[in-house]
């Protein structure tokens, strides 16, 4: 049949070819582009180290910060200030009886 064309599924069939003696324009522009990627990652990290060399020690700050933790009562725990109740040992400490799991429930 002449005078019809073929639809050819390989789009990379229909690309130009370079020439033999032309400079490869898609292989400069992805080596461009992996060279600005690089050069963002670096200028990230130079902003990273100065942020670092800019803060305060990290044990100074975790002193404060474990001071501040340690001067306040939990608010998740209870706080008693009576005599224990033993009825509730039985729920929160393991049995002493070997069977099974030693689990109350």
């Amino acid at each position: 049949m002449q005078g019809t064309t073929r639809w050819i599924p390989d789009m990379k069939r229909l690309e130009p070819r370079p020439t033999p003696g032309a400079p490869n324009l898609r292989g400069i522009q992805h080596r461009l582009s992996q060279l600005n990627h690089l050069e963002q990652q670096i200028k990230l990290l130079e902003d990273e180290l100065e942020e670092l060399h800019n803060t305060d020690r990290a044990s100074t700050v975790c002193r404060d910060v474990l001071m501040t933790v340690d001067s306040r009562p939990d608010a998740f725990l209870p706080s008693t200030t009576g005599p224990e109740n033993a009825a509730w040992k039985q729920w929160l400490e393991k049995t002493t009886e070997s069977r099974g799991c030693g689990c109350c429930l």
